[in-house]
């Protein structure tokens, strides 16, 4: 099991590196900002056709759970709203959701 802190770093050294940094300035950078040895990260990135294809993976995940994410969001707000209008006709008082 990858340890975030390394699943992070790996993240960020794609990310840079995607936007068309060379490999050696971020290792540098990265390196740095980690606390880690450039050997290190450089290891990674040369088994980067091993975790790539994992971290992408996790793209996905995070798409599905921003989707459901709004998805309750929507019902909370439909419940809230029906909880509304019954109080409206029963003269009821009811306290509105604090954003």
């Amino acid at each position: 099991m990858l340890d975030l802190r390394i699943l992070r770093r790996m993240a960020e050294t794609l990310e840079a590196v995607s936007t068309g940094l060379h490999p050696s300035a971020v290792i540098t950078q990265l390196a740095e900002k980690h606390g880690v040895t450039e050997r290190g990260l450089w290891s990674d990135w040369q088994r980067r056709d091993k975790w790539v294809p994992a971290l992408l993976g996790l793209e996905k995940y995070a798409e599905f759970t921003e989707m459901i994410g709004q998805k309750l969001k929507g019902v909370e707000t439909a419940a809230w709203s029906r909880i509304r209008i019954v109080c409206q006709k029963d003269n009821l008082i009811y306290f509105r959701k604090r954003k």
